[in-house]
């Protein structure tokens, strides 16, 4: 890679490539570590790189060389308004040091990540925290993910799915509650009104780990999900219907309060 920083407790990676026929704009990757002190790492390829790789449609070399020395890295700075800390404005630094340096003030152990249409979001599991970040404004908004992802946010499922009704289903991890007392992860979903579902969870926590790894099949009647522990599940609706909605590739980790609903 050109990061140079020789590996890390890496766990999310996302992309923002909006405008791929645009010659002035490079695809960015984000990447996000899972320290107390890891920074947001953003890493734009080599001009030439991508160019050549537009051209003969290999891409397999984008993120590994840089003929041209114009390949770039970066790190995430936010600084929180004066007057309201859960906002503020944000800028690129290429100083690995200083990222870490606002990491570690601003937005520990950060896992799940996701870019659509402009806005990154990204759950840092130290303070359970959401962060949305306007990546062309320059501007972020944090909330507490303690109640569930987005749950005081229904302005911003709503930009996500477009559509009023529709759904945005992500993964989480560490509830507890329940018939059993006890429950594991799951995958839940937010409507855009905020309304919260669940719509799987190891209720009994007999699986070990974190879900992750949420994706739809083309039809999008398949869902698949896996469990850290080692297993990976279909699952697919009694009806024969799609799955409605879109998926946010995000985790976190959630509170005892945070029960929607329950699934045998």
């Amino acid at each position: 890679g050109q990061n140079g920083r020789n590996g890390g407790h890496y766990e999310g990676v996302a992309y923002d490539n909006r405008f791929p026929d645009d010659a002035n704009f490079r695809p960015k990757l984000f990447l996000t570590e899972d320290r107390s002190n890891g920074p947001l790492e953003r890493f734009q390829p080599s001009v030439q790189a991508l160019a050549d790789a537009k051209a003969s449609g290999d891409y397999s070399n984008l993120l590994h060389i840089d003929p041209d020395n114009t390949a770039q890295t970066d790190y995430l700075l936010i600084t929180p308004d004066a007057n309201i800390d859960t906002q503020g404005t944000f800028i690129w630094t290429s100083s690995l040091s200083a990222g870490r340096d606002n990491a570690n003030s601003y937005f520990q152990n950060c896992e799940g990540i996701d870019v659509r249409n402009g806005m990154l979001y990204m759950t840092c599991k130290a303070d359970k925290l959401l962060f949305i970040l306007n990546l062309d404004a320059m501007t972020y908004i944090q909330s507490s993910t303690k109640s569930g992802a987005f749950n005081d946010q229904p302005d911003q499922i709503a930009a996500i799915t477009g559509v009023n009704g529709d759904i945005m289903y992500f993964c989480e991890d560490g509830i507890s509650g329940g018939n059993s007392g006890v429950s594991g992860s799951g995958v839940h979903a937010r409507d855009a009104t905020g309304q919260g579902y669940t719509i799987l969870q190891d209720e009994g926590n007999g699986l070990a780990g974190e879900t992750t790894g949420l994706a739809f099949s083309p039809d999008r009647k398949l869902m698949i999900v896996a469990y850290q522990q080692g297993r990976i599940y279909k699952i697919w609706r009694e009806d024969g219907r799609p799955f409605g909605g879109q998926m946010l590739d995000i985790r976190y980790h959630s509170a005892p309060d945070n029960i929607f609903a329950f699934a045998e």
